[in-house]
């Protein structure tokens, strides 16, 4: 019996319709996963549940300091504590180029080339530094990095310090000739990402003016795409490079990370932020955009999926990732906070995950599917009625698209139901496209059987 693969890596081109009908939205591969019948379960990305308003929209940037969440909105300093409660602490300047990172308790804030500290009571704007257009914070060995924004110099506070600032901690980042736009700590490595290139510095040890100095050969002519662009999780740094292309850098290495398709939709539709987040072991590079779904990397299998809100169709409307207190919050523009979390479903709506298999093709002969049976985690979830698969099918390689089919995926406990549709039609290039909306956690396997006539 012959099998159509469900797709395991980002292979969709939107700028060639005709080139492979496959697609992953919602789910995302665990190899080894399967029971036997396959060796790829297809996984249901988590979910969100309401957590906290801040009732602010226009979110700009937020870190977790301190036991608490703070996020940059509405021309405002708030701050989520672990129970929900929010708080408006201060204003501040509104505007998409801004940072917040920390040094010890104190929350340090960039925005809109004002440099702010909050301290758990009040906010000040500390001056006595050289720069006076302060484009980034950054945080590293218990120096507050300040980055220039429209030129290419950077200065650090004192130690363990953020407010105490000094015209002579300073240096230039002027290996090449173009602006900084923001510095990211990681390790032993304090990265300066311009528009052109990345500057590879280090904390010598020593105090004051020496206190950082570039490494040597430590100049990359790879550029950052735009400021909102790069994240650092624990393993190194995700970014997306002024040439369109998906890097991760770590311990002064760079690598890239993207497929042809990735690049396709990078090109077409300038994404607007990176995030991390976890679930389950795995650990999520995201790549998300105003008007189409987002590109995850999962660093855990190498692969790409994507990942939308409520259709599938549709971009994520997360525009923040933060972790805190052993979990992972989402913000939202219209100023909620959500867990991020296994409800199998968006926030109150539905979780719609979708996969589109590898079109069959049998060297052009025509031949007709009498029979496809979906492989899947059957008599798993817990209704009180039976989970539903939804099929459409195409025998144009996923141009078009016959009308929704809907069989059961069985009720708890139904663990020898098998998903079969019949008498599926005949052509020579045959795709299948399953979709479950049902808010339970239904685990999918990369390969149906389907019986030739």
């Amino acid at each position: 019996m012959p099998k159509i693969t469900f797709f395991t890596q980002a292979a969709k081109d939107s700028s060639n319709e005709a080139a492979s009908s496959e697609a992953l939205v919602n789910l995302y591969p665990e190899q080894g996963a399967g029971d036997g019948r396959t060796a790829i379960a297809l996984r249901s990305v988590p979910g969100e549940a309401s957590f906290a308003n801040t009732t602010a929209p226009l979110v700009r940037a937020s870190a977790a300091v301190g036991g608490e969440i703070y996020i940059a909105a509405n021309a405002g300093l708030y701050s989520v504590q672990s129970d929900g409660t929010s708080s408006l602490h201060a204003p501040i300047a509104d505007s998409s180029i801004t940072t917040i990172s920390e040094n010890g308790s104190n929350v340090t804030i960039a925005a809109d080339g004002n440099y702010y500290v909050w301290d758990g009571s009040s906010i000040s704007q500390p001056s006595g530094g050289i720069l006076t257009n302060i484009g980034a914070v950054a945080y590293m060995e218990q120096y507050t990095i300040l980055i220039e924004r429209n030129g290419n110099r950077f200065e650090w506070t004192d130690p363990a310090d953020p407010k105490t600032r000094n015209a002579l901690y300073f240096t230039s980042a002027d290996g090449r000739n173009d602006n900084c736009l923001r510095g990211i700590a990681d390790k032993r490595y304090l990265y300066i990402f311009k528009e052109r290139s990345i500057e590879i510095w280090y904390n010598t040890g020593a105090s004051g003016a020496s206190a950082f100095v570039r490494l040597g050969g430590g100049v990359i002519d790879q550029g950052l795409k735009s400021y909102s662009l790069v994240t650092r999780f624990d393993q190194g740094v995700f970014f997306i490079g002024d040439d369109g292309v998906a890097y991760i850098m770590s311990g002064g290495q760079l690598q890239s990370v993207s497929t042809p398709p990735v690049n396709v939709d990078i090109d077409a539709s300038t994404p607007v932020q990176v995030m991390y987040y976890e679930d389950r072991g795995h650990k999520f590079c995201v790549v998300r955009f105003s008007d189409r779904p987002a590109w995850v990397y999962d660093l855990t299998t190498l692969l790409w999926h994507r990942r939308a809100s409520l259709d599938p169709a549709s971009a994520w409307d997360t525009v923040n990732i933060v972790s805190a207190w052993g979990n992972y919050y989402a913000m939202k523009n219209d100023g909620n906070v959500h867990l991020i979390s296994r409800t199998d479903t968006d926030v109150a709506g539905e979780l719609p995950r979708r996969m589109i298999s590898k079109p069959l093709y049998m060297a052009g002969r025509k031949f007709t599917v009498s029979e496809m049976e979906l492989l899947a985690r059957v008599g798993a979830s817990d209704l009180g009625r039976d989970a539903v698969a939804i099929l459409r099918t195409s025998w144009d390689g996923g141009l078009t698209w016959s009308r929704e089919d809907t069989r059961s995926l069985g009720d708890l406990g139904d663990y020898s139901t098998r998903t079969i549709w019949r008498r599926l039609g005949r052509g020579v290039q045959f795709a299948a496209e399953i979709t479950v909306t049902d808010p339970a956690d239904i685990t999918l396997y990369s390969d149906a059987n389907v019986v030739l006539a």
